[in-house]
């Protein structure tokens, strides 16, 4: 059998030391060597047929990289949680890749794949990722930490939002101002986007408990992941389309309107200023994610907040602990377990009966 060539055998071929060799063959960036040094090298290498070693993948306390996937930026929501991010790493010297999916499952897929090969250094999911039982494989060798409604379906450690009782606070405060016939108005609740049906069932569970006499109903709109992804505005211009079309078929039958999201709230505020329906004199809107926008004047929009900078920095510490401890258990837990709270603000008031 051939025996293997090894460093000492090109030391002896060409009379320089092996650590010389070693670098000059392993392309190091941090040092250079004379061009006919070099051609020496790797001219006995071809000659002799010696075999690089394929890199080793460093240790996961020197990978200083994490990947951030989301489903969107362009909401505050998500954007905040990047920025979060980005500031809590900045501080341990780490960098942040950031990647939107558009609630594409095949783009979430690639995007884990190609990261896994690389010597990224965890992952953070912005929300429940599509890919269970890719995210379930990869979460062997690198770390995972995923910021969203804990539903049992992954054994990572999840830093947990509580979506469902953000729709329970809602629908109790515009029960305390004594509303009786509301709508809800959402892009489509599907299984991409669980987060916003906890949203909805919060709110209905709550409506049904507090107000067994009135109505609730669910107004919503096609949209497709490469609508959202080309148009920054989407999400506004729905919510106004959704709203227009709910104030054509109920006849202004109802007198407040919760929007999934703060960017639907605020085309719905578009929608019912074209109608010239006042807020809250005619009807009360609120949305669910408290974005920077909706504290500003003219809009004074009455949300919830989910403190996700806080959440995401919590994300942080739990994935940079795995990371230096190269621990890929998921006992992990959070230290803090944030409750969304009401943010009241002008855009409700009691129903102008």
């Amino acid at each position: 059998m051939k025996q293997r060539v090894t460093l000492q055998d090109l030391s002896k071929k060409t009379g320089l030391s092996q650590t010389t060799i070693s670098m000059i063959l392993g392309r190091r960036t941090d040092v250079s060597f004379a061009s006919e040094t070099i051609r020496i090298v790797r001219d006995a290498a071809r000659e002799l047929g010696y075999q690089t070693r394929a890199p080793r993948r460093v240790s996961l306390f020197t990978r200083r990289t994490i990947l951030v996937v989301c489903p969107f930026l362009m909401n505050h929501y998500y954007s905040a949680v990047a920025q979060a991010l980005q500031s809590a790493a900045a501080e341990m010297q780490c960098n942040v890749l950031v990647y939107a999916t558009y609630n594409n499952i095949d783009e979430e897929a690639r995007i884990i794949r190609v990261m896994a090969e690389t010597d990224v250094g965890g992952i953070i999911f912005a929300m429940m990722p599509q890919s269970a039982s890719l995210v379930r494989k990869i979460a062997k060798t690198v770390p995972v930490v995923i910021i969203a409604d804990p539903d049992g379906a992954l054994p990572i450690s999840i830093i947990a939002l509580h979506n469902y009782k953000a729709g329970e606070l809602m629908g109790a405060h515009l029960f305390e101002l004594g509303h009786k016939d509301i709508i809800f108005i959402s892009t489509p609740l599907s299984s991409p986007l669980p987060a916003r049906i906890k949203r909805f069932e919060g709110l209905r569970d709550a409506w049904q408990r507090l107000r067994p006499d009135g109505s609730l109903r669910l107004f919503t709109n096609f949209i497709t992941n490469a609508m959202v992804r080309d148009n920054i505005q989407m999400e506004r211009m729905l919510g106004s389309e959704i709203t227009q079309g709910a104030l054509e078929k109920t006849h202004d039958s109802f007198t407040a309107i919760v929007a999934v999201n703060d960017m639907l709230a605020y085309g719905a505020m578009d929608a019912l200023a074209a109608a010239k329906v006042r807020i809250p004199e005619d009807c009360s809107l609120c949305g669910l994610d408290n974005d920077f926008s909706s504290d500003l004047v003219g809009v004074n929009l009455t949300s919830v907040e989910h403190f996700m900078a806080l959440n995401a920095q919590e994300a942080f510490r739990v994935l940079y602990h795995k990371m230096v401890q190269a621990d890929l258990s998921c006992e992990i837990r959070p230290v803090m377990d944030i409750q969304p709270e009401l943010v009241v603000r002008q855009s409700t008031a009691p129903p102008n009966y």
